[in-house]
């Protein structure tokens, strides 16, 4: 039953995803922001905050998690490195951003598949 609410709340962003088309990004800086979502975790779903800077350096915060790292462009795809990292959330692994329907939404996949990540935009850059 504790589940359910958090279920609800990511039902937007899976209905989202899956009607969203993949948006090729050449460059880290169109994704500057903070953005907000959750971690899957093999028991729970963490909420979570990803600030990506427009250098490609970004911090993940969850609970019991602090992962600090940079972010690089690989022959058009997006790669994640933790250069530091408390919890088990670091890693490194692929960033993919999607967008349809005025809906933004960036997944975080480790190259294990462990603690994949679902975030939506609360503000950009300038």
């Amino acid at each position: 039953m504790r589940r359910l609410p958090i279920l609800l709340t990511l039902l937007p962003l899976a209905c989202c995803a899956s009607t969203a088309m993949r948006i090729p990004i050449g460059d880290v800086q169109r994704l500057g922001g903070l953005w907000q979502g959750w971690l899957i975790t093999p028991r729970d779903y963490l909420a979570a905050t990803l600030t990506i800077k427009s250098d490609g350096t970004f911090e993940l915060r969850a609970p019991r998690t602090l992962v600090a790292g940079t972010i690089t462009t690989a022959a058009g795809v997006l790669r994640f490195q933790a250069s530091s990292g408390l919890g088990a959330a670091g890693g490194h692994g692929i960033i993919t951003l999607y967008e349809g329907g005025g809906t933004r939404v960036l997944k975080t996949a480790r190259d294990d598949r462990l603690f994949p990540g679902r975030f939506r935009p609360v503000f950009s850059e300038s």
